[in-house]
């Protein structure tokens, strides 16, 4: 399905979140480059926003790595103008194997990517073993909401809503209609964090945005 819906997957992302998804990858980018990395690792980097965005705030020594495991995917990031490419690449990759070697990278981001991974403690090892000791992760992702007036609003317009957008914006019959059940079998925001502490991460911290539905996560690696 990625594959299929590359071209047409930033408009989506724009349309389904009213705008505010680059606010919240703004956000995640301050927050991975707070300690100056020099190498960043953006998993799950579909179309390269956030791999561009974290080039663009960070020093001129910075290298960004996008990885992803659609190529159609990469083959829309790579040909986007403007990118420096001895400071931006992109490489086919899966998070449960990172293609890159161990304690090589200083900071790893990711932006709605984990929730569609069923083994995440598997995924947090993947993390931990390439980041240097004392290396960052930034976790940017939709949470599951309560049972109040605002999670059912919010269940509702991901239930009905979101996947009559995907299908109108992407043409593809299918599109988004995988996200509700993608959410709500996710970790909620304390259980992520709870599995971040006990994946080896120190410092654990999240911020709730976007009135609940969606937080970001940060951790260091452990010495």
């Amino acid at each position: 399905m990625f594959d299929a819906i590359a071209p047409r997957y930033d408009r989506a992302n724009r349309l389904i979140s009213l705008g505010m998804d680059l606010r919240w990858r703004w956000k995640a980018v301050r927050r991975a480059l707070a300690r100056e990395p020099r190498v960043v690792l953006d998993v799950g980097a579909g179309t390269g926003d956030l791999t561009r965005m974290v080039a663009a705030a960070g020093g001129p020594h910075l290298r960004a790595i996008g990885v992803d495991f659609s190529l159609a995917m990469l083959g829309v990031a790579a040909t986007r103008p403007g990118d420096d490419h001895q400071r931006v690449g992109y490489v086919q990759g899966d998070a449960l194997t990172l293609p890159v070697g161990p304690e090589s990278v200083d900071a790893i981001i990711t932006a709605f990517t984990i929730r569609n991974i069923r083994d995440l403690p598997a995924v947090m090892n993947s993390f931990a073993r390439v980041l240097k000791p004392g290396g960052t992760v930034t976790i940017l992702e939709i949470s599951p909401m309560g049972n109040g007036p605002v999670g059912r609003l919010f269940r509702l317009y991901f239930g009905r809503v979101v996947p009559l957008l995907g299908r109108l914006v992407t043409g593809h019959p299918f599109a988004y209609r995988y996200l509700p059940e993608s959410v709500q079998r996710f970790r909620d925001a304390e259980g992520l964090a709870q599995l971040l502490c006990e994946s080896g991460f120190d410092d654990v911290s999240f911020t709730r945005l976007g009135m609940g539905s969606v937080a970001l996560h940060h951790g260091v690696r452990s010495p």
